[in-house]
């Protein structure tokens, strides 16, 4: 039983760790198993509950957001049902996520703008009429959504590789110059492709401006993220919410209410399906070599999603 943040992951992963190399006949015979403390507890009125992570708290707030609004795209009638508006808004939060992985290595906003409107793949690189209407968009979405930052500068050069073009978008972030590349094989990064694939979902299901309509009042929101801040903070209205940083903060009461009653407790039992492959992991990530981890760390930081630094 650890703390349910990252330092509990941390933790975590040390004790496998030792039951793996020390202790393989209790993870063998079943006897391992990992608790699920709550990470989260929310309260509003006399109600409250516990929310085990980040995943949980927001839908959560999303359940209780979309609860009591209107939100009619842009082009249709009807409103869309609050479950259908739930699954929506939890598809714009995972091109958020990505995003977050794109900001690595680029202005996530530069690319960003290159799927909110309309859709754009490696094949438009090969045309200098869509290259020269992507710059367009880019610059437009800027001025819009980011009045106070300089207009980005471009780049147009040659991508012998792909027989294509890379257009290079110049702009400016928290102070400092930001070099996007939007290259054919930037736009295959699995994280591109992803908010990629997501835009085009959105666009399916719900245009976007959208009329949406809160007890007498209306309003116009201009886009996907504009309308997942707008249903999370009414989800967090009323709202009194605890982070727990450790098992410490909590009570006697709250421990076992929450985590060692079992009656109403969550574990999770550790197994092993693969030995050599688990013995190859750990030795990778727990072991004393520093560049094979090194190189599977590159390799794989595309992928993250929850960064501790």
């Amino acid at each position: 039983m650890t703390d349910a943040d990252v330092d509990g992951l941390h933790i975590r992963t040390l004790l496998l760790t030792f039951f793996f190399r020390h202790m393989p006949e209790a993870i063998e015979r079943g006897y391992v198993y990992i608790a699920q403390p709550p990470l989260f507890k929310v309260k509003k009125g006399r109600s409250e509950m516990y929310l085990r992570d980040e995943k949980a708290l927001e839908e959560f707030l999303l359940t209780s957001g979309v609860d009591g609004i209107d939100v009619v795209p842009s082009g249709q009638l009807m409103p869309l049902a609050p479950s259908e508006l739930q699954n929506y808004l939890q598809k714009v939060s995972l091109i958020d996520r990505y995003r977050t992985s794109i900001e690595l290595r680029a202005d996530s906003r530069i690319i960003q703008a290159c799927f909110w409107g309309q859709d754009m793949g490696p094949e438009d690189l090969r045309s200098m009429d869509r290259i020269e209407a992507l710059k367009k968009r880019i610059t437009k979405y800027m001025a819009e959504f980011h009045p106070d930052a300089e207009e980005p500068t471009y780049e147009v050069v040659r991508d012998e590789e792909y027989d294509a073009r890379m257009l290079r978008v110049t702009s400016r972030k928290h102070g400092q110059d930001r070099v996007t590349t939007i290259s054919t094989a930037y736009l295959l990064r699995p994280e591109v492709v992803q908010v990629r694939r997501g835009y085009a979902e959105l666009r399916k299901v719900a245009a976007w401006p959208y009329a949406v309509t809160e007890g007498e009042s209306t309003t116009e929101v201009r886009s996907p993220e504009e309308l997942l801040e707008k249903v999370m903070a009414k989800g967090q209205k009323g709202l009194s919410m605890q982070r727990y940083k450790g098992l410490g903060e909590m009570n006697p009461g709250q421990l076992w209410e929450t985590t060692m009653d079992p009656a109403a407790r969550t574990l999770l039992k550790v197994t092993i399906e693969d030995v050599v492959e688990a013995d190859a992991m750990f030795v990778l990530l727990m072991g004393d070599a520093v560049e094979p981890r090194r190189e599977f760390i590159n390799q794989n930081a595309h992928t993250v999603r929850n960064l501790d630094i």
